[in-house]
C-alpha cells in the first residue's frame, strides 16, 4: 500500500481508527474505481453535480488541495452511503464522515500526480496493488482480485501457457524435418 500509507497512517492517528483505516480505504477506492458508476470521472462527477467541481478540481491541479467540510461529504455521498461506509469499515458514523473529508483530497491528490485523471487502465494499475483485501474488494465484481492482471483480459493466464507450448511444437516440428 505504498501509494497510500502515509494517507492511512495520518488518518489512524488523527481520527483513532487504527486498522479501520484501511478498510475506509478500500471501500474509497472502489467506489472511485467502480466502472458501474462512471469509473473514476463518474466518481468526480458526483463532486461536480453538487456544486463542488472546483473543490475537486483542486485536488488534481499542483494548487493546494482545499478541504472538504463532512456536510459537504454528506452531500456528495449521501447519508445511506456513508451509513453502509460506517458499517463496512466498523467506524462510527460522525468518524467515516470525518475521515472520508479528510482521506478523498489525498487519494485523489495521489492519483493524479501530473494533473492528469487516468485512464480506468491506468486507474486500476495505481491502486492494483494498493487494495488491502477486503469484503469490500470481494463483492465488488468490478475489481479483479489483488494481483491479477488488470487489462481486462482474463484470457492472458491461458495465452501464457498455450503461447510457449505452440513455440516447443513449432520447434520439435523444425527439429525433426532438419534430421530427416
Amino acid at each position: 500500500m505504498a501509494l497510500f500509507d502515509s494517507i492511512v497512517t495520518e488518518a489512524q492517528e488523527k481520527f483513532g481508527i487504527g486498522d479501520e483505516a484501511n478498510k475506509l480505504l478500500s471501500v474509497l477506492l472502489a467506489m472511485i474505481s467502480d466502472e458501474n458508476n462512471g469509473g473514476f470521472r463518474g466518481f468526480l462527477g458526483s463532486f461536480q453535480e453538487t456544486g463542488l467541481g472546483d473543490l475537486a478540481s483542486s485536488w488534481i491541479n499542483s494548487s493546494a488541495n482545499m478541504a472538504i467540510s463532512d456536510e459537504q461529504t454528506e452531500s456528495v455521498f449521501s447519508e445511506q452511503t456513508l451509513k453502509e461506509m460506517s458499517e463496512e469499515t466498523g467506524i462510527d458514523y460522525k468518524t467515516t464522515t470525518s475521515a472520508t473529508a479528510f482521506m478523498i483530497p489525498h487519494i485523489i491528490d495521489e492519483l493524479t500526480p501530473n494533473g492528469e485523471i487516468p485512464n480506468e487502465r491506468g486507474l486500476r494499475t495505481m491502486i492494483g496493488g494498493s487494495l488491502p483485501e477486503t469484503k469490500t474488494i470481494e463483492a465488488n465484481s468490478d475489481l479483479q482480485s489483488i494481483g491479477e492482471d488488470f487489462s481486462g483480459n482474463q484470457e492472458n493466464s491461458f495465452l501464457s501457457i498455450l503461447f510457449p507450448l505452440i513455440l516447443v511444437g513449432i520447434l520439435i516440428a523444425v527439429s525433426y524435418m532438419v534430421l530427416s
